[in-house]
């Protein structure tokens, strides 16, 4: 292939990154990443070699906790030679094989996120490269790749430990197979698009934080029967969709249907928030989560399982509770003789 047509090649995939990535410009959250680890180098006459690796780029997603993600990346790998013993006679030590190659390339992958618990994910990433190689008989080309991730969505940093496979497809063969092992960083809640803090001094991040730590705290307060406590999460005018359909509305309904009185025989409700996207310009936060029914403590049989999504608006430097729609979806046991409402 000729530098000529390979330029055209690299422009062409260019226009399509960038188109890409001006589809994603109506995204809630961009973010940079990094990522480092080791690196298996095979084929193109490499017999299997370690070497060190690294990305770097920019993402973009629809919401802090959305499940899928369109990055931009730049990515390379370190060459490491490996000396060639070469006896008197002149001929090549037996096993010898040339050296792991340097590679970099410009890459779009997108990556589909499972967010399980308080932030925990999995997620399975693909895209392709324009990978250029050191070795002049390699050049550059287009290359496939796909990823596997587990780690963690914080607030302000999600570390994944992931393993993916870039392939260089050659025309005299498989070409150069690179499997990269590493940890990356994505520094998620760095920028808003479009958006205008109405109170510049308050941080989303802080404020999402907040919204986890008072729905744990208030889950607390539900599984001891503090009054109080519970309610002190709720606006007074709160309003609930119940699992199965039925409405409250008030204060003391909302308590009424929690119960406050603990035995062996009371329902206990536990909610775990996975996602939770504060509005850069109203005091107005969106919360999505499961929710689980149990019988005498958070861990007792269970009985209803579902899903559940709550408004919350800051007041006077608080965030509070002014309305939650719940749906059961699954149940065991006694659960599975309630009846929802027509």
């Amino acid at each position: 292939m000729t530098h000529g047509s390979r330029a055209r090649r690299a422009f062409a995939m260019m226009a399509v990154l960038l188109t890409g990535a001006a589809a994603s410009l109506e995204a809630q959250e961009v973010y940079p990443f990094i990522s480092a680890g080791p690196v298996y180098v095979s084929g193109a006459g490499v017999d299997g070699q370690l070497t060190l690796g690294g990305r770097a780029g920019i993402g973009f997603s629809s919401g802090a906790n959305a499940p899928g993600a369109f990055e931009l990346e730049w990515s390379a790998t370190v060459r490491k030679d490996t000396p060639c013993v070469v006896p008197a006679s002149g001929s090549v030590a037996q096993g010898c094989t040339g050296p792991a190659p340097s590679t970099s390339a410009f890459g779009a992958t997108y990556q589909h996120r499972w967010f399980r618990g308080e932030g925990s994910l999995v997620a399975l990433g693909g895209g392709f490269s324009y990978m250029n190689v050191s070795r002049s008989d390699l050049g550059g080309s287009f290359s496939p790749h796909a990823s596997i991730a587990i780690g963690a969505r914080g607030s302000r940093v999600g570390t994944t430990f992931e393993a993916r496979a870039d392939s260089r497809p050659s025309t005299d063969g498989f070409g150069l197979l690179l499997l990269r092992f590493g940890v990356t960083l994505r520094f998620v809640n760095s920028t808003n698009v479009g958006s205008v803090p109405v109170e510049p001094a308050v941080s989303l991040t802080t404020d999402v934080d907040a919204i986890r730590r008072a729905r744990l705290a208030q889950n607390d307060a539900m599984a001891r029967g503090d009054t109080a406590a519970t309610a002190s999460y709720w606006t007074d005018d709160v309003t609930i969709r119940r699992g199965l359909g039925a409405l409250g509305v008030g204060r003391a309904e909302y308590l009424r249907i929690v119960g406050t009185d603990r035995s062996d025989t009371s329902v206990v409700y536990t909610r775990e928030t996975t996602g939770v996207d504060v509005s850069a310009v109203w005091p107005l936060a969106f919360e999505t989560g499961t929710w689980r029914a149990n019988i005498g403590s958070p861990n007792g049989p269970r009985t209803i399982t579902g899903r559940y999504s709550a408004q919350w608006v800051r007041r006077d430097g608080r965030w509070l509770i002014r309305s939650e729609v719940f749906v059961a979806l699954a149940c065991e046991g006694v659960g599975c003789k309630s009846v929802a409402l027509p």
